[in-house]
């Protein structure tokens, strides 16, 4: 079998149903279900524990997966889906937001999303001269673009 697209290899799809013991698990007694907000059929939207700021969310698949380059078409159908809420719902209050991956001391996808004043024209100048200034390259993808051309085996 090939991969998504003809000609491709097949892709590693990482799932592993950590139960008791993943933070984000939906079925772990370890989640904090109180900061749960909806759930859907592969999904779940939620506050996060330690927010950066007010309405600082957290998108996360139910169960066990490492990032979103290797969630099954149906978990990033539901991704995108809350993606699209979640825009709407802070351009409802004036404000636009950020996404960004999440999964480090966890290999459970957390994707974060933080909510910017409308004007936030300048986030990505100062999300690479930030990363720059830690010694990290951070490379723009287009809307709609998947990350698959811009990594590596390794990465």
């Amino acid at each position: 079998p090939g991969g998504d697209l003809p000609g491709q290899p097949p892709r590693k799809r990482p799932v592993d149903d950590r139960g008791p013991d993943c933070w984000f698990c939906l079925g772990s007694p370890k989640v904090e279900k109180h900061l749960v907000i909806t759930v859907a059929n592969q999904t779940y939207l939620a506050l996060a524990k330690g927010p950066l700021v007010d309405d600082h969310f957290l998108v996360l698949p139910i169960h066990h997966h490492a990032d979103s380059q290797h969630l099954p078409p149906d978990v990033l159908g539901e991704v995108e889906a809350y993606k699209q809420a979640i825009v709407a719902y802070f351009k409802g209050r004036g404000k636009t937001c950020v996404f960004f991956e999440r999964n480090f001391r966890s290999r459970h996808l957390q994707l974060q999303a933080i909510p910017l004043r409308h004007d936030a024209s300048e986030v990505e100048r100062v999300f690479v001269a930030q990363g720059k200034a830690r010694g990290i390259t951070l490379k723009p993808v287009d809307k709609g673009e998947t990350l698959d051309g811009h990594l590596g085996d390794s990465d």
